[in-house]
């Protein structure tokens, strides 16, 4: 998005791009269990990049999992501003800026 910064109208359709993604389901608002994924996912493209394909130590596997559910929790806690377990996009729009500041 900081790319567009400036650009309302491009800023829109990359948030509304970014929103259908992580939305798998398409259901209209984005649950926990698709933003777990998408953690699960972009961990597992990376070992597979670093060639670490493979079965991981359960150590690892462990710390992995913990750190996809506080992630997870950070953006719902962040973005869910009605606490009903789901993200919709008017919520995620309001959440952009949160999320580019979040580490």
């Amino acid at each position: 998005l900081q790319a567009a910064k400036g650009n309302a109208e491009e800023i829109a359709k990359l948030q509304r791009e970014a929103f259908d993604f992580i939305d798998n389901d398409k259901s209209g608002s984005i649950e926990r269990a698709e933003i777990e994924g998408l953690f699960r996912g972009l961990v597992m493209s990376l070992l597979k990049s670093v060639g670490m394909d493979g079965d991981l130590p359960a150590e690892a596997v462990e710390q992995m999992n913990k750190d996809v559910a506080e992630k997870t929790e950070q953006i719902m806690q962040a973005l869910d501003a009605d606490a009903d377990g789901k993200i919709t996009f008017e919520e995620f729009v309001k959440g952009a800026a949160v999320l580019e500041n979040m580490q």
